[in-house]
């Protein structure tokens, strides 16, 4: 009876699951209609009743699930043993424990995550026209954005060492930057949880994670161990997924807008640090190295000082993990529709040249 019961309630989820994943795929309109209708609903329940929580509730559920999986094939085998249940019977109610735990986490990942990947892109909310843009015009933007990365920079506050100091109430202050872009674009008003530092950041820096949005828990959370200069703009990256824009290059581009708009240096510093790093990347690719060096030599030492210590940062956690992680997150996207994959991160720059020459264009 038990075994049926779990049968029962994984079919369940797996229909409400696969049902919203091909409604969201296939009927035009759909995925923009439960982003803005059904999706805040949970970020207005769920998110809130999570933030209650000062710690990172996905790292103790993960932990808790491990434990409780040893558990239960510690019992089974003592079981068998002990001559209380078949090997048979042991293995039928594991798959029926797989079974159940994959359809939760299946059906969760559609509700909260999945589906919002069908909704109108950003450049459409924003009234953004995207177009292919030259080299030269690539380069203007960023010689744009190195005076913008300098201009901040000259106004924050650094430690002996030349690296960014955060204020207490960072997060707050991610909020309040979120917030305000919200005044600008209705799509990212409303309610936003309060950002969370993991427990255990060499996981993350191992995975070559900066953030996660949790959809089992609807949680922005930021690898608190990286390079200061990175936390403000991770923070507003996750918020951004957590407004139901998925997509890794509007999430992106979404946390530069906030930072920039913040009115805070820091902030402002922190996003234009990203912004630079990806537009300065795609010089590269598209111009090669010549250009890529004539654009680094308006940047200010103390910001090239911190981009030295981020590759040193990372380069530290190269390694199986990393890869393995890099793959899985490559076959994530693609399955939601990000034909680029990882690569989808670096399309930023598409946003952010639309956004500059429209500007431009007033």
């Amino acid at each position: 009876m038990k075994g049926k019961r779990t049968v029962i309630i994984s079919v369940i989820l797996l229909v409400i699951a696969f049902t919203l994943q091909i409604l969201a795929r296939e009927v035009t309109g759909f995925g923009q209609w439960y982003a803005v209708t059904i999706y805040p609903f949970f970020v207005n329940t769920y998110a809130r009743f999570m933030s209650i929580f000062p710690f990172c509730v996905l790292e103790w559920i993960v932990i808790a699930g491990i434990l409780w999986i040893i558990f239960l094939a510690i019992r089974g085998i003592i079981r068998v043993i002990r001559k209380k249940e078949t090997v048979g019977k042991m293995f039928i109610n594991g798959a029926l424990f797989v079974l159940l735990v994959s359809s939760i986490i299946f059906c969760m990942l559609t509700v909260l995550c999945s589906v919002n990947y069908y909704r109108d892109e950003f450049s459409k909310v924003a009234g953004f026209e995207i177009r292919q843009h030259s080299s030269e015009e690539l380069k203007e933007l960023c010689v744009s954005l190195a005076e913008e990365l300098n201009e901040a920079s000259r106004q924050v506050e650094r430690d002996t060492d030349g690296t960014l100091i955060l204020p207490d109430n960072i997060e707050e202050e991610a909020i309040k930057a979120m917030e305000n872009l919200g005044d600008q674009y209705e799509a990212l008003g409303g309610y936003y949880p309060y950002p969370k530092k993991v427990l255990f950041a060499d996981v993350m820096s191992y995975q070559s994670l900066m953030g996660l949005y949790s959809a089992f828990t609807l949680e922005a959370m930021y690898n608190g161990d990286m390079m200061t200069y990175n936390v403000p703009d991770t923070m507003c990256h996750e918020l951004s997924h957590m407004k139901g824009f998925m997509r890794e290059d509007e999430a992106n581009f979404i946390a530069y807008l906030a930072c920039r708009e913040s009115g805070n240096p820091v902030l402002e510093y922190s996003g234009a640090m990203n912004a630079f790093v990806y537009a300065t990347n795609q010089l590269y690719a598209d111009a090669g190295s010549e250009a890529y060096s004539e654009i680094f030599a308006l940047v200010d030492e103390e910001p090239l000082l911190e981009l030295a210590k981020n590759d040193a940062f990372w380069n530290q956690f190269e390694g199986p993990v990393k890869e393995v992680s890099k793959a899985a997150n490559d076959a994530y996207l693609k399955a939601n529709d990000q034909k680029d994959g990882m690569k989808s991160y670096g399309r930023m720059v598409d946003l952010l040249l639309a956004e500059y020459f429209d500007q431009a264009d007033e």
